[in-house]
């Protein structure tokens, strides 16, 4: 009789040492961040797909605001980045904004990622992964949740599908 060994596959291993990778990189800085639920949200400036400015969480004052730091290489993200879609297209009227903040790449890759998937939000550019830092991400990808008043209401490190986030938004809501 044959006896099979429980492991993890190929791919499996490929994005967990990508993961591990990522993790070190973002968090090889000389200063640590150590926000905390409730801390008032980083300000930042970041640019769009079209070249505009992004200020964080200035632009957004009064809406609930949705963080996705992500890259293409993100295997969850191209699966969870539709389903987050879903969300923002119908939550979109109550004042909740969903933005796909890429990390560490260029325009022209985040680009044809956001095109891809056919994603309706907006798609923000952190080549230097300096806004990462500032957020206190150390891996992707990671969910940011700031409230209307610009605090930091949750954060997700790791998947987050569209189930997750609708209900969190629900109780956000109330």
């Amino acid at each position: 009789m044959k006896v099979r060994k429980k492991g993890m596959s190929g791919l499996s291993l490929t994005a967990l040492s990508v993961f591990f990778i990522v993790s070190f990189l973002i968090g090889c800085s000389a200063e640590k961040v150590h926000l905390k639920i409730g801390d008032t949200a980083p300000k930042a400036v970041l640019k769009d797909l079209k070249g505009s400015n992004v200020s964080l969480p200035d632009d957004f004052k009064g809406k609930l605001v949705v963080l996705r730091f992500w890259a293409d290489w993100c295997k969850s993200c191209e699966i969870e980045m539709p389903a987050l879609d879903r969300v923002y297209k119908k939550h979109v009227q109550k004042n909740i904004v969903i933005l796909a903040i890429n990390v560490g790449q260029t325009k022209e890759i985040a680009e044809d990622y956001a095109r891809k998937l056919e994603l309706s939000y907006p798609v923000l550019l952190d080549q230097s992964s300096k806004i990462a830092k500032s957020y206190g991400v150390v891996g992707l990808p990671t969910t940011i949740i700031i409230d209307r008043d610009g605090r930091l209401k949750k954060k997700i490190i790791g998947e987050t599908g569209g189930e997750a986030l609708e209900k969190i938004i629900a109780e956000l809501l109330l």
